[in-house]
């Protein structure tokens, strides 16, 4: 009975599913993108780099442990007295009381054991630790500013491929109906008893009108099999029958005036603070290296407090030692110098290769703006065109209804409309792609305007 009621309820209030919505299926890119996962990756593999480099400022305790067994080998020189007299008269053949006559080896077994709690402190690194420090702490930064940047670009192309897919599937329709309308047409004209109805001249137009359509209709499948492939390609537990489900959008942006390009970009910019983060590692590491010269020591306190003993029950020995070590590098083989000439030439690439990137992005958004507004003049015009066709269409299947017009007229006209519809994206694509581009150089990507109307699953 409680399974009837518990059933009764679920078919009168069915389950909600979510809507496939532009914010779900962003959540799911962020969530599943192989590349995204790599950044984030990244990320951790440069806070750990943070982690290591700051231990350079702690001190080092080891904790030591040593057990020795072996034999010591000692000699020993023994000796006897000369007790004879010399003769009456003499002195005394020798001076010596005595003389070594030979020597014996003995051999003692060593059984002992030390332990010793020893540390080490960094007074004076020349610096080197700060530098690392610094240097892993602006990875972190560049990191977060590359997933930050990606985010946008996958974002990007996201929004372009449900902009594709929904115009593909929209000209898709209007080829399928030519296409049923000409294949019949086609058949009549194959068709023995009422090929006779046909000319020459309109079986040489049919002909091109058919493979005219062909050719569109190829260019729709294959645009949408490649925009689907891409789509999974995005996010990789895309489902299919979420192609049908995809949401309407519309995007604009208002494209900043040239004059505002470069302070944007310096102030802005994604690509410019990642080149300043890069020239501010290479001046820090720069720094050190300045620092390692033979009059510049390096200096350590160490300590330690340990005690030995051996296994026969002596007494146990303790003590303790503290040093402070001080370091000239007299010479080192060249390697601070060569160190330092690297180091110098790592910070000048740097800061020339941020001059050079804000020339060539500054070029390119010179031209996303101009492709911007060509591109949205072209499809203005293009669009003019297709609605004049589709009025057209429309009054040729009015007339097709009392036979004022031929149905292979009528499929010329579609396929005319669906050409010129064609044309118009391609000119709609170019604008997208610039004025996006565009918002992701400045990082103004938020203030891209997205109209969306989603459909339920």
């Amino acid at each position: 009975m409680k399974k009837c009621i518990l059933l009764l309820i679920v078919c009168l209030y069915p389950i909600k599913t979510p809507a496939i919505t532009l914010d779900f299926l962003v959540g799911k890119l962020y969530a599943e993108n192989l590349e995204l996962k790599v950044i984030n990756n990244k990320i951790g593999y440069s806070m750990a780099q943070v982690k290591g480099a700051f231990s350079g400022h702690l001190p080092s305790l080891a904790f030591n442990n040593a057990v020795t067994k072996g034999k010591d080998f000692e000699s020993s020189s023994s000796t006897v007295s000369n007790t004879s007299v010399a003769p009456a008269g003499m002195d005394s053949l020798s001076s010596q009381g005595g003389s070594n006559v030979g020597t014996s080896n003995t051999t003692t077994e060593n059984e002992a054991w030390t332990t010793e709690l020893s540390f080490s402190i960094p007074i004076f690194s020349r610096f080197a630790v700060e530098s690392s420090v610094k240097t892993a702490k602006n990875n972190v930064r560049y990191d977060i500013l590359t997933l930050k940047e990606m985010r946008y670009e996958k974002k990007s192309q996201l929004i372009r491929l449900i902009l594709e897919i929904n115009i593909l599937e929209d000209i898709r329709k209007t080829i399928l109906e030519a296409d049923k309308i000409i294949s019949m047409v086609k058949s009549r004209s194959r068709n023995s008893r009422t090929r006779g109805l046909y000319n020459k001249k309109e079986l040489l137009e049919l002909d091109t009108r058919y493979y005219e359509l062909i050719y569109q209709k190829t260019r729709v499948e294959e645009g949408l099999g490649l925009a689907r492939k891409a789509m999974y390609d995005l996010i990789p537990d895309f489902k299919t029958s979420w192609f049908d489900k995809l949401p309407k959008l519309k995007i604009s942006y208002e494209i900043p005036s040239e004059q505002l390009f470069k302070d944007k970009y310096h102030k802005q910019s994604l690509t410019w603070k990642k080149d300043s983060l890069q020239i501010n590692s290479t001046r820090h590491i720069l720094k050190a290296t300045r620092w390692e010269r033979p009059w510049i020591p390096m200096i350590v306190t160490s300590g330690s407090y340990g005690y030995s003993g051996d296994f026969k029950n002596t007494p146990k020995d303790g003590d303790w030692r503290i040093t402070v070590g001080v370091t000239f590098e007299l010479f080192d083989g060249f390697r601070s110098s060569s160190r330092r000439g690297q180091a110098l030439h790592s910070h000048l690439i740097s800061t020339n290769k941020r001059k050079i990137n804000m020339s060539k992005k500054l070029l390119l958004l010179k031209h996303d703006s101009m492709s911007a507004r060509v591109s949205r003049a072209h499809f203005n015009h293009k669009m003019a065109i297709a609605r004049e066709k589709k009025h057209k269409l429309d009054q040729t299947k009015k007339l097709s209804r009392s036979g004022t017009t031929t149905k292979f007229e009528q499929s010329v006209l579609m396929i005319d409309y669906a050409k010129t519809r064609f044309e118009a994206y391609d000119a709609l694509k170019k604008y997208q792609v610039a004025i996006l581009d565009i918002a992701k150089t400045l990082n103004e990507f938020e203030k891209v305007e997205i109209h969306e109307n989603s459909k339920a699953i």
